[in-house]
C-alpha cells in the first residue's frame, strides 16, 4: 500500500506539471526507487535511479547553477522548453522566480528576498 501510494503522490504531481505518464508507469519507477535505495550503502540510490527512469519516460530534468545554497535552477517542461527559472541565496529564494509560457513568453514574475513575496507580476493576456 504504500508504494502505491508514493507513486500515486508522484503521478499527481507529474499530470500538475503537464505529464501523462501512466500510474503503471509511475507505480514501476517508485519500485525502481525502492529497489535501489535497499541495495546501495545509507539508500543513496533510490532516488538517481527514479530521476533516470522518469527522464527515459520523457520527463526532462532540471539544470542550474546552484551551490552551496546559491544560484539559479531551471525546470522545463516536456517539450524541453524552460518553465521556470528560481533564483536561490543561502538556501532561500531570493530575487526573481519567472514563469514562462510554452511559447518562450514570461507570464508570471514572482520576486523573493530570503524567501518572502516582494512582488508579484502577472501578465493574464499570456494565459489561454
Amino acid at each position: 500500500a504504500y508504494a502505491f501510494f508514493d507513486a500515486l503522490g508522484t503521478w499527481f504531481c507529474l499530470r500538475k506539471q503537464g505529464f501523462r505518464l501512466g500510474i503503471a508507469t509511475v507505480l514501476g519507477i517508485t519500485l525502481i526507487g525502492f529497489y535501489y535505495s535497499n541495495i546501495t550503502p545509507g539508500a543513496s540510490g533510490g532516488q538517481p535511479m527514479q530521476v533516470n527512469s522518469l527522464r527515459k519516460a520523457g520527463v526532462p530534468m532540471g539544470n542550474g547553477t546552484f551551490k552551496n545554497g546559491d544560484g539559479e535552477v531551471t525546470f522545463y517542461d516536456k517539450n524541453g522548453l524552460p518553465s521556470r527559472t528560481t533564483h536561490y541565496k543561502h538556501n532561500q529564494k531570493d530575487g526573481p522566480e519567472v514563469y514562462y509560457t510554452p511559447s518562450g513568453e514570461v507570464w508570471r514574475e514572482i520576486t523573493f528576498k530570503a524567501d518572502r513575496i516582494v512582488s508579484d507580476k502577472t501578465d493574464s493576456t499570456l494565459l489561454k
